[in-house]
């Protein structure tokens, strides 16, 4: 099973290694494989005795749109995935700040045509220990 990072609509970093990763049966095959109109590549792996896995894609160039297709135990395929820069955006309160709450909301959010933007939130989840998988939308 992929971790929860991957899902529809979701965004890879262009121009460096692609990681993906999750958990299945110890011991189990698994075949990564992401494909676009212009390119496709595949990699497998095999889980370790914690069931652990990671495979490592070579690197994309932005402005892809992909779907990859991930098989161990079971098929997993995750649609709609554009391939580009991904910034990080942590530790400031006003980053959970939602458009709809803001001065005039409905005529912001009616003249938005960003649809290549993408956005993984994060619920609140303090840990001083690393933690392996994450929760998210």
């Amino acid at each position: 099973m992929l971790n929860a990072i991957f899902s529809d609509d979701m965004m890879l970093q262009c121009d460096s290694p692609v990681k993906v990763w999750g958990v299945d049966a110890p011991g189990q095959e698994i075949s990564v494989e992401l494909a676009s109109d212009a390119t496709k590549t595949t990699t497998k792996t095999t889980t370790g005795d914690d069931g652990k896995w990671l495979a490592i894609l070579p690197p994309l160039t932005s402005g892809q749109t992909c779907e990859m297709r991930v098989n161990g135990s079971e098929l997993q395929i995750v649609k709609n995935i554009l391939i580009g820069d991904i910034w990080l955006c942590s530790g400031q309160s006003n980053m959970q700040f939602e458009l709809k709450n803001a001065d005039n909301a409905a005529s912001e959010i009616a003249s938005a045509d960003f649809p290549e933007i993408r956005f993984f939130n994060v619920p609140l989840n303090a840990s001083i220990q690393k933690q392996d998988k994450v929760e998210g939308k």
